[in-house]
């Protein structure tokens, strides 16, 4: 099996199967481990609240919900209700788990075999998840009994509302649908742009939104080009993950082992540049929005990038067609051969990491 070299391979999941079985316990490990997503979640909340004129009284549709962490930063702005969706049957099934059960976390991980995949690390995700659960449990949204809705769907999928949403939160998620869509229109023989396919996922997101509502999107920097802002932009791309030494060197040795173990050439992934900054008002106005603002955060941890790099990386391996517990075998072996290999400095280099929010406002 061989990839091209020059092949992007960051979120991209030919198999379509992803984010099922075990994945969605990885997701929560970084939610453990980094939080990265926890305060993405937590900015998108507060930028929905702050130019919708704030969610109180308003319906929310969480768009590609993961397990639930953008719905539990919207809950706290006390919404009248909150759809969550996700196209993932296993992140759903552990959001309902985390919100809406009371059921055992630790005996459902357990069935799911995550201890083959956390060793150690079970009980600290099985107190992560029970927190999640007990501070959701306690918030005036759920002590209110407002209604809070969980269904398995994609956005193409989704179906129209007979009441569209005020507000439409999408944490980390639209990269997928377009990138789905750009490869089942070239597998017809269609040739289309990523800009397109971009336009036509915003148009999807547009039938679900009220006149003069609210979508707020948030895409990492890996997958955001600050063409708008130059230094800013080589600032950014100077340490964040696809150039990072420690990301550089953790993906050398995997793709070693690919190689020597399943005869897999697979190269570095590297970004894919897919959001231009100075593109997204144009594709806002065709998809029927009105850009309202771009935001720019900086998010600079004091976590180590190699403490987070072995978590993290299974997903830019979603293009291997191998099991997840096949793969963090992979991922781990490379890790104990990579601790000689870092200088003093790269051992202690911490993460860099940028996130990019795009508020809309749907016209007439």
């Amino acid at each position: 099996m061989s990839m091209n070299a020059g092949e992007k391979q960051h979120a991209h999941d030919p198999q379509g199967t992803l984010f099922e079985g075990l994945f969605p316990v990885m997701y929560a490990m970084e939610g453990l481990v980094k939080g990265g997503y926890l305060r993405q979640s937590r900015y998108t909340a507060l930028l929905a609240d702050t130019h919708s004129g704030g969610l109180i009284g308003k319906n929310v549709l969480d768009l590609g919900c993961g397990y639930g962490t953008t719905t539990f930063a919207a809950a706290g702005f006390y919404p009248a209700s909150i759809t969550a969706t996700d196209r993932s049957q296993a992140m759903i099934e552990m959001m309902r788990l985390v919100l809406l059960s009371s059921g055992s976390i630790e005996d459902w991980l357990l069935a799911l075999g995550a201890d083959q995949l956390l060793k150690e690390k079970l009980s600290d995700l099985t107190k992560f998840l029970g927190q999640m659960r007990q501070c959701f449990h306690l918030s005036s949204f759920w002590k209110h009994h407002h209604p809070l809705e969980i269904l398995n769907y994609g956005l193409f999928e989704f179906p129209t509302p007979t009441d569209l949403f005020d507000v439409v939160v999408a944490n980390n998620v639209l990269h997928w649908p377009i990138n789905q869509l750009k490869a089942d229109l070239e597998k017809t023989g269609q040739q289309t742009t990523v800009d397109r396919c971009t336009a036509e996922v915003l148009n999807q997101a547009r039938r679900l939104i009220k006149p003069k509502g609210i979508l707020v999107i948030m895409e990492p920097k890996a997958l955001t080009v600050f063409d708008t802002h130059p230094l800013l932009e080589a600032s950014f791309s100077e340490l964040n993950d696809g150039n990072h030494p420690v990301f550089i060197k953790l993906n050398n040795l995997i793709n070693q082992i690919l190689q020597r173990d399943y005869n897999i050439t697979r190269n570095t992934p590297r970004n894919p540049d897919m959001f231009r900054v100075s593109q997204m008002d144009g594709l806002a106005v065709d998809a029927g929005f009105r850009l309202i603002k771009t935001t720019a955060v900086e998010e600079l941890t004091m976590m180590p990038a190699i403490e987070f790099f072995p978590i993290n990386v299974p997903i830019n391996l979603g293009a291997i067609n191998l099991p997840l517990l096949e793969k963090m075998k992979v991922v781990q072996e490379a890790t104990v051969g990579l601790e000689p290999l870092l200088s003093e400095e790269e051992r202690t280099m911490p993460m860099r990491g940028q996130s990019f929010y795009f508020t809309f406002q749907a016209v007439d």
